[in-house]
């Protein structure tokens, strides 16, 4: 028999800046395990995570459990909310289980391990575009044991009996005037190129609040990756996995290096040569052209106004003093995170996890990463959505209910005083 949805999803606006928790909630059984210890989870690098909120919520499991195929209907009235759903690992890719849970109406998916791993060094990562922009709900892995406990109560599940209910905030560090985005691109990938370029949209309006700095993948001094096309040697060694293994003389240390020093010279140069290099060195399938190297050298030329290219010469050089000290300060910024896939996002020392190429819902989240949001804000739609069931929101229509009330009591107490006067003045007459 198809479980019946009895789920209530609530966005709220939290100013949480500790590590994110599950919050169990029913049954007790399930709430006193995890006082003493965190459940933890990793948030699926996929789909869209309501960053600076809360979502609450009541856990049911999928039908088949592995959410490979259509999950089986679910006969749920929609004034109870919106979905958690419960899948397993296994037989399919991530993204393939969040879209069927999806489909039947989550609006949050909790895909339980199989095996003994510590999920925290997990990335649920889905590649394909398409995919991707099928996803607008969140999803997150927790580990075996923590899914057994799961699975033992839904297994018995039946009519509001054995529901698990719950918690889980999404936060980011709240900050007053100013947040930072911190990007760390890879040079020869398209999927940074358009994630730079989809920011790049909002930048204008959001400088007075934003701080955005650009790293670059660059290995240093790791064993057997020496690459004499795609690494220079300055004392340390420094080297880009190329990934694009058939294509060789692609330079990627010196094109890593020349993207570096553009940004650090000129924005504004920096967005026009990624926009002519996005343009003309990728192929339609999204792969770098056969003459990838001397492309970027076109696109630079074409971009970059020749004065800034020479005062940029230096810098460059790999061998210089300057192009040394840049790729020092680079990887102190992005040594722990080179296994992760790129291109990876962080705002306010958070790593963004969700569809990279949906800029809306990043500026969403960049919003919703301030105590007080810009007033540019107001004009992303879903921004305006959470905005309405934000604590403040709530708060001013409790006092406004309040009030409405006190003014209508007043004025019965009013009414029922002249009929009294009136009545008693009907008495002595």
């Amino acid at each position: 028999m198809p479980h019946i949805a009895h789920a209530l999803l609530l966005l709220t606006l939290t100013s949480l800046a500790s590590a994110a928790d599950i919050n169990i909630w029913e049954p007790a059984s399930l709430r006193n395990i995890y006082k003493s210890k965190a459940l933890e989870y990793t948030i699926a690098n996929f789909g869209t995570v309501p960053y600076g909120h809360s979502v609450y919520g009541t856990v049911f499991r999928a039908t088949p459990l592995d959410a490979c195929t259509d999950l089986a209907p679910l006969k749920w009235d929609a004034n109870y909310g919106t979905l958690v759903v419960y899948v397993e690992r296994g037989n399919c890719h991530f993204a393939q289980k969040v879209l069927m849970a999806q489909k039947i109406g989550a609006g949050l998916v909790i895909i339980g391990d199989t095996d003994n791993e510590d999920v925290s060094k997990i990335l649920p990562v889905e590649k394909t575009v398409e995919l991707m922009d099928k996803i607008h709900i969140p999803s997150i892995l927790i580990s075996k044991s923590d899914a057994d406990n799961f699975r033992n109560l839904l297994v018995n599940q039946r009519d509001g009996n054995q529901l698990i209910t719950l918690a889980i905030s999404f936060p980011l560090v709240k900050s007053y005037n100013m947040s930072n985005i911190k990007m760390i691109l890879q040079v020869d990938d398209f999927r940074s190129y358009d994630a730079i370029l989809n920011l790049d949209a909002y930048h204008n309006a959001f400088a007075k609040n934003m701080s955005l700095t650009v790293h670059y993948k660059v290995f240093k001094n790791v064993p057997l990756m020496h690459d004499e096309q795609n690494c220079v040697n300055v004392g340390n060694t420094y080297c880009v996995m190329s990934g694009h293994p058939l294509h060789k003389n692609l330079n990627l240390i010196g094109e890593t290096l020349r993207h570096m020093c553009l940004f650090d010279k000129s924005y504004d140069e920096y967005m026009a040569f990624i926009r002519q290099a996005r343009k003309s060195c990728f192929d339609s399938s999204d792969e770098i052209t056969q003459d990838f190297k001397s492309c970027m050298d076109t696109a630079y030329e074409k971009s970059v106004k020749k004065a800034t290219r020479d005062s940029l010469a230096e810098c460059n050089d790999p061998k210089s003093e300057s192009a040394i000290k840049l790729l020092d300060s680079n990887d102190d910024n992005i040594k722990y995170y080179l296994i992760n896939f790129s291109p990876i996002v962080f705002i306010n020392g958070y790593i963004y996890k969700g569809n990279y190429d949906d800029s809306n819902h990043l500026m969403e989240a960049f919003c919703s990463s301030f105590e007080v949001a810009p007033a540019s804000c107001s004009k992303l739609g879903l921004f305006q959505q959470y905005k309405d069931f934000s604590s403040a929101s709530i708060f001013r229509f409790m006092l406004l209910t309040v009030l409405a009330s006190l003014v209508v009591g007043l004025m019965i107490l009013a009414i029922f005083y002249l009929l009294y006067r009136k009545r008693l003045n009907a008495s002595f007459d």
